[in-house]
Order: C-alpha cells, then sequence, then structure tokens
C-alpha cells in the first residue's frame, strides 16, 4: 500500500470519527437539554403546589379572622395557626420590600444561606391547616 493509499483510508476514517463525534455531541446536549427542562417543570409544579398551599393557608387564616372579629370562641391551635401565618406575611413582606434595592436578588439569597445556618428560613413555610369547622 502506497503513501496515498494510507492517506485516502486515514481520511475517510477520520471524516467518520467527526461525524460520530458530531453525533455524540448532539446526543450530549439533547440529554442534557431534557434533564434541565425535567428539573424546571418539577420546579413549575413545586410553585404551583406553594402558590395552592399558600392561598388554602390565607383562606384558613381569613376565616379564622373573622371568627375573632365576631367575637367567636377559637381554638389554640386556630390561634397558633395565625400566629405562624402572621409570621410568614410578616417575611414575605419584607422579601418584597428588599426587592425593591438594586441587586438585592444576590442579597436574599446570601441572607437565606445565613439564616439556613442559624436553622431558620427568611421564606414562608408550610403551615398545617387547623381542624376547625371552618366553611
Amino acid at each position: 500500500m502506497d503513501k496515498e493509499e494510507k492517506n485516502k483510508i486515514i481520511k475517510e476514517e477520520l471524516e467518520s470519527f467527526e461525524g460520530d463525534a458530531i453525533q455524540i455531541k448532539d446526543e450530549e446536549l439533547d440529554g442534557w437539554i431534557k434533564s434541565h427542562m425535567k428539573k424546571a417543570w418539577f420546579e413549575v409544579k413545586n410553585f404551583k403546589k406553594a402558590v395552592e398551599r399558600g392561598a388554602s393557608e390565607t383562606i384558613a387564616a381569613s376565616e379564622i379572622l373573622i371568627k375573632i372579629l365576631k367575637s367567636d370562641e377559637v381554638s389554640k391551635e386556630e390561634v397558633d395557626f395565625m400566629k405562624d401565618q402572621s409570621v410568614d406575611l410578616a417575611k414575605a413582606i419584607a422579601i418584597i420590600g428588599i426587592q425593591a434595592v438594586p441587586g438585592s436578588s444576590v442579597g436574599i439569597i446570601i441572607l437565606e444561606k445565613l439564616a439556613q445556618k442559624k436553622g431558620i428560613t427568611l421564606f414562608p413555610k408550610e403551615n398545617k391547616l387547623p381542624d376547625t369547622n371552618l366553611s
């Protein structure tokens, strides 16, 4: 086999390999996109659940507040729930207020990391709905 034939074979093999490499990169990219889309969809579902939870907690808190304003009797569980909801409301208002400051998104993340080290969170948490005869 002469040098020209060898070079031709080598060139064909390299071209074949380059095609395989492009396909491998495309498959990796496709896998990366799919995995990130799954993560994004998971977060969208979590956000939807959090909004629904927050709405039901707010409705329950409103009903308890109406009971209190009507001078109806409320249970200790309802009072505790209202306290927790009040704390969460204050947290939400504070975070919304901080958002007015430019660059605050990074600051909120840093504050949350520091708060977590102390065993607390800056964000509203899930509160157990009280067992009452609320409508």
